[in-house]
């Protein structure tokens, strides 16, 4: 057996993910994601490396010390990365024995380590070996299969694509970022016409390093019209995945539906690229019915269920602070009662 802790600057990280077959992960996975994210969420990244028999294992996470509590010890909580994660493996199939010690392995690493929490954002795509946790469903996303087979099967949506073309719409692949601060500020205007929650509130420095760090694994997708860029999408690729990361409109243009012509240049450049599966992502939350949802759906009808997994490694702890964070903020216990690492939240 071997059981190997890294961190984001070993390359060990990088030659252990190569082991892995490209239909077992995504580029959610790469410790250059994890680094674009250390700073937004004031955490360390690592990565624990396991071999059980001939299985080789990878799990990253983001490790964050839990502070301001009056504790015996210092302790941590794990996450995985925005986007999607879990444990991904060089074989498609695991033994449910192997698993099992494989989860109890990382079970006794978590709790000698004085990490007492773990949050999990499950990949919908990889699903060969899962960690030893509560999961639940967070929400749905749309799935496009993305190849010269693929029609946009919503008349709508048709309609409102031949509508752009009409208008002489233009589509700028941006694969060097070129456009970045356009970009930045499009993004800035459209998360405060919706209200988007503080955490999506990314700074300039987060999108910079999404330029250098996975240069060649993102591309800006804009819609141009009379010189102006009207609409964008942030895209992540790697091997046969991609996936929409965030997307940005200008609002004065609503009534000529750029959002449409956007995710069809989105998924143009997929099949271009011979993407297998493009993820469009779900709404913004669970419900059916939710708007973003339904406007994604237009585009494919292959909806796949999201879960997110939930471990307490040690009750004792999560227990005390989570009962010593109620009391210390009861303005914020009601809009994050369910976040499971609600302790970390502060005014």
């Amino acid at each position: 057996m071997r059981f190997e802790i890294y961190t984001d600057s070993d390359p060990e990280w990088r030659s252990v993910l190569n082991e892995i077959p490209a239909v077992n992960k995504d580029i959610y996975f790469l410790q250059e994601w994890y680094q674009t994210w250390l700073v937004h969420e004031n955490s360390q990244a690592h990565c624990i490396y396991a071999e059980l028999e001939n299985y080789k294992f990878l799990y990253p996470f983001l490790k964050r010390r839990i502070s301001k509590y009056d504790l015996d010890n210092v302790y941590y909580d794990i996450q995985t990365a925005y986007g999607y994660g879990g444990i991904i493996s060089n074989k498609l199939q695991i033994p449910v024995t192997l698993q099992n010690k494989l989860n109890s392995i990382i079970d006794e690493y978590l709790f000698d380590n004085n990490i007492i929490a773990e949050f999990i954002r499950d990949h919908p795509l990889i699903d060969s070996i899962k960690r030893s946790a509560d999961y639940s469903i967070a929400r749905k996303n749309v799935f496009v299969l993305t190849n010269d087979l693929y029609k946009v099967p919503h008349k709508q949506a048709r309609q409102n694509i031949a509508k752009a073309k009409a208008l002489n719409m233009e589509i700028l692949i941006d694969r060097d970022f070129e456009y970045i601060d356009e970009f930045i500020e499009l993004y800035k205007k459209t998360a405060g016409r919706i209200k988007m929650a503080e955490y999506y509130w990314f700074d300039k420095d987060y999108f910079y390093k999404i330029k250098r760090k996975l240069s060649g694994l993102v591309t800006l997708i804009h819609i141009i019209f009379d010189g102006e860029i009207i609409a964008s999408g942030l895209l992540l690729h790697y091997n046969e995945k991609a996936s929409l990361h965030l997307t940005a409109s200008n609002h004065n243009y609503f009534n000529f539906r750029p959002n449409d012509f956007l995710y069809y240049a989105i998924i143009q450049f997929s099949i271009d690229n011979h993407i297998e599966i493009l993820n469009l992502g779900g709404g913004l939350s669970k419900d059916p019915n939710d708007s973003l949802f339904r406007f994604k759906s237009k585009y494919s009808d292959f909806h796949k269920e999201v879960y997110i997994g939930k471990k307490i490694i040690n009750p004792n702890i999560y227990n005390k602070i989570t009962t010593e964070w109620a009391k210390k903020h009861p303005e914020l216990t009601s809009k994050y009662s369910n976040f499971f690492l609600r302790y970390q939240q502060e005014v």
